[in-house]
């Protein structure tokens, strides 16, 4: 059964497993339906024939990484008014620009709080819809 009304859906793309898992916890406890996938070359695949409320994806991954897919996606007319968020350890200004460059609404550094994460999205007009306040 796909996302519903109140259960908007994202795609995260993070190549570490734990914190694939962290952040779809996260995700899950704001009542995202979470899509994670291990990179950005699974996240093209999957981006070929559908679209999230939103994408969260790490910029440093294997095979394609978050700048590319993001700039690969945005070719997508399905895909051109999806609110996309990359995130990264290492910051930068050029590395913020080529985020902006290739198509990003916002920027975040890792780790990834919780907090931020909140902010970015309030930023964006993106309102979860916080389904367990049992997670933390």
């Amino acid at each position: 059964m796909g996302p519903s009304m109140n259960q908007p859906l994202v795609l995260l793309v993070e190549d570490s497993p734990t914190m694939r898992a962290q952040m779809t916890s996260v995700l899950q406890s704001l009542g995202f339906v979470v899509d994670a996938v291990e990179d950005g070359e699974v996240a093209w695949q999957w981006a070929q024939t559908m679209a999230p409320h939103w994408l969260l994806s790490d910029c440093d991954m294997p095979r394609r990484d978050g700048f590319s897919l993001l700039a690969a996606v945005r070719q997508l007319p399905h895909w051109r008014n999806v609110p996309c968020v990359l995130y990264s350890a290492e910051d930068s200004p050029a590395r913020r620009l080529k985020a902006r460059q290739a198509g990003a609404a916002a920027w975040m550094v890792k780790p990834v709080m919780r907090q931020d994460l909140l902010a970015v999205l309030a930023a964006l007009g993106i309102v979860p819809h916080q389904a367990s306040e049992t997670i933390a």
